[in-house]
């Protein structure tokens, strides 16, 4: 790892986060905190609630109980005279762009260019001009390794290079924070690898990210911390050394054992 937290700063503050579909509890009471330039991957096995954790960081889905705070603002709401009131889709769509996600199908617009992806949210949310974000959507292609691909459309793509447009284009949101949910597990073996080396160099850029993931290796090299999610709560946390190399819970024990078998 090449980059330094700002360990004074929590960029992100989960607190108490409930989340239930229907009878099912998925969230039980998840307390986590990112701090500016962390690199934070959170681990567990399937259901363990790790992508709805992700959801309701950026509101994509409603917490039953809790909150999330970027930069201690309540995301969600505005207060006001003390209150808490929920934000209009407006201001939502705002204050989403700042914890920017990164889905596992890509999620671009079939129908638009590569360049035409990644200026879509920056000018539509952020009222920023169009040659600026153009100029900037074509160098940061080039460093992930995709120059000259601006005029092409999505399906003329690999999934590998629709995933590094993906996260080109949350990238172009200038987010505090980038949240990638298992951003390579729908990828053939053989691609991953371009996603995560585009993925370790943001960290060496600096960038905040929490990271879903079950690529283990690429976690004990780039996190600065490792978080493993069991049944809906934070099950063990620590350094990448600390959890991936000796881990304190059975649990844990047995997830490493199975998944790196």
């Amino acid at each position: 790892m090449t980059h330094s937290p700002d360990s004074d700063a929590d960029l992100i503050r989960v607190s108490g986060l409930e989340k239930s579909y229907g009878t099912t509890k998925i969230l039980r009471g998840i307390d986590l905190k990112v701090r500016r330039g962390e690199v934070v991957c959170i681990i567990g096995p399937s259901g363990a609630g790790k992508s709805t954790l992700l959801r309701c960081i950026n509101r994509l889905e409603r917490p039953d109980r809790g909150f999330v705070f970027n930069r201690e603002q309540p995301v969600g709401y505005e207060i006001k005279h003390g209150k808490f009131h929920e934000l209009n889709e407006r201001a939502m769509s705002v204050q989403r762009s700042r914890l920017a996600m990164v889905f596992q199908h890509f999620n671009l617009f079939p129908h638009m260019t590569v360049l035409q992806n990644l200026v879509e949210g920056p000018v539509t949310v952020q009222r920023r001009p169009r040659k600026d974000v153009e100029k900037e959507g074509l160098e940061f292609l080039a460093a992930l390794g995709l120059e000259g691909r601006g005029d092409a459309y999505p399906s003329q793509l690999s999934g590998g290079q629709r995933q590094r447009v993906a996260i080109a284009r949350a990238v172009l949101m200038n987010p505090d924070c980038l949240l990638f949910d298992e951003p390579t597990s729908a990828l053939d073996p053989e691609l991953v690898g371009e996603v995560l080396k585009a993925m370790t160099l943001l960290a060496e850029r600096g960038m905040t990210m929490l990271i879903v993931t079950h690529e283990i290796a690429f976690a004990r090299e780039v996190a600065d911390r490792v978080v493993f999610l069991d049944g809906g709560v934070v099950a063990e946390e620590g350094t990448a050394a600390q959890v991936l190399t000796n881990p304190q819970t059975d649990r844990a024990r047995q997830f490493l054992r199975r998944t790196l078998s």
